[in-house]
């Protein structure tokens, strides 16, 4: 029987671009975000919050959330982290 290797709490099972919006959230909650171009990141949370993150370089942006809003983000080339 082949040994199925299961992923642990630190690792990425699964990504999809993100394409800001005020109004649609991504299809799955996401753990964190590469940048590939820094900027302002406007994080929509689960619990209805939303926060401007001013700066975030380009790389791993280590925040989950639901969303990425439109309104308040400069970075891009964002890429959502499961």
């Amino acid at each position: 029987m082949p040994v199925r290797q299961i992923a642990s709490a630190n690792t990425a099972e699964g990504g999809a671009v993100i394409t800001p919006s005020n109004t649609v959230n991504q299809p799955v909650p996401f753990r964190a975000i590469w940048v590939g171009t820094g900027g302002n990141i406007d994080l929509f949370f689960s619990d209805g919050t939303s926060v401007v993150f001013s700066s975030v370089p380009a790389g791993m942006f280590a925040v989950g959330g639901l969303r990425v809003n439109a309104a308040g983000t400069t970075a891009s080339n964002l890429v959502a982290v499961y």
